[in-house]
Order: structure tokens, then sequence, then C-alpha cells
């Protein structure tokens, strides 16, 4: 069975064991207009030797599609934290469709939530700490999302 450590190698090095980190959503062949949830997908490999520091994963609006389902797995991680602000909640895969006068757009076909059932489309990812940059911080010219994170990596 494919794992999505096939697309997402590093995750072998982070993880002692594959586990579970979404479940998919696929229209049904039987029955158009249906949907059909598949069993939970895995990420990660047995590795006897993983990786044993903190992880900090830095989210905002501009994790979308692809980036969410890497944070998603990221997230399987024992020791990592997401941080941030909400995601799009855009992830899934998608279709492009040429509409008439050659117009192009994309739907998502293929939904992923998480193996507890917990939608993200529209709502983003779980965030382990919601934090938001400041004015104060903006006029400054920090980062303090990633002052943050570099704090959490010290403790």
């Amino acid at each position: 069975s494919k794992t999505a450590s096939d697309v997402s190698p590093y995750l072998a090095w982070l993880k002692e064991k594959a586990t579970p980190f979404a479940t998919y959503t696929l229209p049904s062949i039987k029955y158009p207009g249906y949907y059909e949830l598949t069993n939970a997908q895995l990420c990660g490999q047995t590795n006897p030797s993983p990786y044993n520091g903190k992880l900090v994963v830095l989210v905002d609006l501009n994790t979308s599609y692809r980036s969410e389902t890497n944070a998603m797995m990221l997230a399987t991680v024992s020791r990592a934290k997401i941080i941030g602000e909400p995601t799009a909640g855009t992830n899934g895969i998608g279709s492009m469709l040429i509409l008439p006068g050659g117009l192009k757009t994309s739907i998502t076909t293929v939904g992923i939530q998480y193996p507890d059932s917990t939608e993200i489309h529209g709502c983003g990812i779980k965030i382990d700490s919601i934090m938001h940059p400041t004015i104060q911080g903006i006029r400054e010219g920090r980062d303090e999302l990633l002052e943050a994170a570099i704090k959490i990596l010290n403790k």
C-alpha cells in the first residue's frame, strides 16, 4: 500500500513509524453524486532512530493546498508544534476545467480531512498555537512568528 511517505521522504527521517494523518473523500464510481471515505492514509515509515529534536511548523493564510497537507503530515511527528495563523483551508486534489470561451478554473474533486473526520476545507488545519503578527512588530520589522518558533526550539 502506498503511503504519503512516497511523496514526503523527510517524514521517514522524523518519525519512528507510519501513522495516519488523513482520510480522503472520493467520488463514487458506482453511485454518481455520492462520495466515499477512504481508509486512513499513512505517513512515515519504520525508523529505529528518528530525529529526536523539536520541530516547529509555521503556517498562515498563504499555507494552502499541498503545503496544508504537508503541515498535516508534519503534525504527526510527536515533537512537532504547529504555530501561526489559520491556513487557507484549500487542500485536496483538484481538477482543471476549461469553460466556454477558454476560461480556466479548478474544483476540488477529492477532499482531505483528518482521520477523525475533522473538516479542513474552508476551515484550515489544526494549529497548536494561534499567533498573529502585531502592528508593533510589523513597524519594527520583526517576524514575531519566527521569534516564537525560536523560543519554542530553545526551551
